[in-house]
Parts: structure tokens; C-alpha cells; sequence
């Protein structure tokens, strides 16, 4: 029965999209337990890891490669992940249990999970835990609710958006639109995420007052990456704030 669950349901994350952070979340599991935890290993080639034939394969050679395929976009994931948390902590932002019901039920829809024995395996699939998955999602909703800070939504936009999709608010088996007041929530809640920062445009923001500092060349466009190609990456060390975040004047 799991197995034609598993044939229904898009099991694969993608790296586009909202669901950009699962694949952080995934890199993550594998860069920083592998790359990190080897460093010990470098200078020896670290233990052997497979043989074919009489050449072998070792560990540090595994490390290399994991760094190499996915080590930019596990940086970029980190920065992002703490401009987030920093934001969230100076502006008070939190994520509550609804908003954490929607952004599951969200994925859930988009991935065609329909049981919990479904979700199980699509963590598993994405190598994730419960845990995992839980705290991607509160940096999704940190993130919109960050993007959303400052959004303003008027009556008179409400009106003009229930006006020109009345049939979008027509509930099954009936003729006519359901009233205002029963859709008014579900209204703002999509001119806030139409008006929303992008998240090049939030993390930007964030980074005038949390700036960025890329310490190894190799990762000298992660900057560029998160802020948009206006920001100049900064590769030579800088300074230090009193909490031990690392940043420089951009």
C-alpha cells in the first residue's frame, strides 16, 4: 500500500519556488555533516571508503565533491536562514500555529500528500525529519510575515478585488458569490502577498542594518546571490557585532 501511495505523490522537492528552503534543509543534512564533520580526515585522505579494483575511494575525496556540488547553496541557505532570525528578533515577527497549519497544508497540496503515511515518506525521500520540515516551515512564514511588514491594505482595494473576481467566491452548489464579510480575510491575505517585498528585495533591506560579510573567494557570490547584484560581495574580513554576528560595511 505505501508503494502506491509513493507512485501518486511528487515525492521530489525543487530547488525553485516556495519551497526553496526545504532544499536548503536538505543540502544542509548532507554538506554540513559531511564537509564539516571531515575536516579532521583532510590532511590524511581520511579513511577508506569503497575500493574498485585497487584504486580507493576515500572520504576526503567524498567531502570535496559534497562541497564543490552543493557548498554555495548551503552557504547561501545559512546567510539567508539568519538574516531571517535577525530580522524576525528586531522586528518582533513570529510565526503562529495557523499560519504554520496553512504553510503544511500548502505543501502538502502541492506535493499531493494526503495521509500522514504520505508525509512520512516524503521526509524520509527528502532525507528530513518531522523537526526539519518544522523548522523550514516557521522560516517561510518568517520570511512572508517579514516581506508583509509594511504592506497596507485599503477598503477601497478589498472592494475592487471582490468586484472584479465575484465568480472565484461563488461556493459550490450555488449561483451567486459568497458576501464580502465571509471573504474579506481571504482578500487581504492575497493583496498582502501580491504587494509582499521579494525576497531579494527583503533580504536587501535587512542587510543595510545586518550587512554580509564572505569570507573564502569561493563563495564570494553568495552576497549577490541573496541581495541582488547591486550588493559587491565582500571577501576580506571585517568587523564583528557585540552578539558575535559577523558583518561588514557593505
Amino acid at each position: 500500500m505505501a508503494s502506491e501511495e509513493t507512485n501518486e505523490m511528487q515525492t521530489k522537492i525543487s530547488r525553485t519556488g516556495p519551497w526553496s528552503w526545504i532544499v536548503g534543509g536538505v543540502i544542509g543534512a548532507v554538506v554540513v555533516g559531511a564537509v564539516w564533520g571531515g575536516v579532521a580526515y583532510a590532511h590524511a585522505g581520511g579513511p577508506l571508503i569503497a575500493k574498485v579494483g585497487n584504486t580507493g575511494i576515500r572520504q576526503s575525496a567524498l567531502y570535496n565533491k559534497l562541497e564543490t556540488s552543493y557548498g554555495n547553496s548551503m552557504v547561501q541557505e545559512m546567510v539567508s536562514e539568519q538574516l531571517i532570525s535577525d530580522a524576525a528578533a528586531k522586528y518582533h515577527i513570529t510565526a503562529t500555529q495557523s499560519q504554520l497549519n496553512s504553510a503544511l497544508s500548502a505543501l502538502e497540496a502541492q506535493y499531493q500528500i494526503t495521509s500522514p503515511t504520505q508525509l512520512s515518506l516524503f521526509l524520509a525521500q527528502n532525507n528530513m525529519t518531522q523537526a526539519d520540515l518544522n523548522h523550514i516551515l516557521k522560516l517561510q512564514v518568517l520570511e512572508q510575515n517579514l516581506a508583509q511588514r509594511n504592506v497596507k491594505i485599503t477598503n477601497a482595494e478589498i472592494q475592487s478585488y471582490y468586484n472584479q473576481n465575484k465568480s472565484t467566491f461563488i461556493p459550490a452548489g450555488k449561483k451567486t458569490p459568497a458576501p464580502l464579510s465571509q471573504v474579506k480575510s481571504q482578500i487581504v491575505a492575497t493583496l498582502k502577498q501580491q504587494k509582499a517585498m521579494s525576497s531579494t528585495q527583503l533580504f536587501a533591506s535587512i542587510a543595510k542594518w545586518d550587512p554580509i560579510t564572505i569570507y573564502d573567494s569561493q563563495y564570494a557570490g553568495v552576497k549577490s546571490q541573496i541581495v541582488g547584484s547591486g550588493a559587491a560581495s565582500t571577501s576580506s574580513a571585517a568587523n564583528v557585532t557585540s552578539s558575535g554576528n559577523t558583518v561588514s560595511i557593505p
